[in-house]
Order: structure tokens, then sequence, then C-alpha cells
């Protein structure tokens, strides 16, 4: 407990560095406001990221899918199929 309230309060010799009372000062908020901004961003592109991964992986991973696109009965399309479909599993 002792250490949370020591947390609480900061570094005496870092000025607003303590959660109480609160920093107002107008350059630290705009500070604040463009790095949530930033957090905000990150989680849409990584959003983006994994639909754009996660769309063509099921596909691959998924068997009967996979037997219309790529359709035939020979060696290659065999492996071929079994090739991405292992790749997918990784």
């Amino acid at each position: 407990m002792g250490y949370m309230v020591e947390y609480m309060q900061g570094n005496p010799e870092i000025e607003g560095s303590s959660y109480f009372p609160p920093n107002t000062n107008t350059r630290d908020l705009t500070v604040y406001f463009w790095a949530m901004v930033e957090t905000v961003q990150m989680a849409i592109i990584a959003l983006l990221l994994s639909v754009i991964l996660a769309v063509p992986l099921s596909y691959i991973t998924s068997r009967n899918i996979l037997l219309i696109l790529v359709p035939g009965k020979t060696a290659f399309h065999e492996i071929l199929r079994r090739a991405l479909y292992g790749f997918g599993t990784l």
C-alpha cells in the first residue's frame, strides 16, 4: 500500500509527476491528446492489417473452399493444396 501511495504522489523533484492534483497544463494536455490519437490510429491500423491477413488465411485453411480455389485432381494440384493449407495453419 505504501508503494502505491508513493507512486500516486509522484517524484517531488519532477514537477507534474503526481496524479493529485491533476496536471491541467495546456501544453501537457495537448501532448496527452495527441498521444491518445496516436494510440487510436495504431489500433485502427492493427485492425485493418488483421482483417487483410485473416480473410485470405481463412480461405486457405478451409479445405472445402480450397478445393474450389485450386480445382483439379493431378499431383500438382494436390501438392499445391497441401502446401497452401500447411502454410495457412502455421
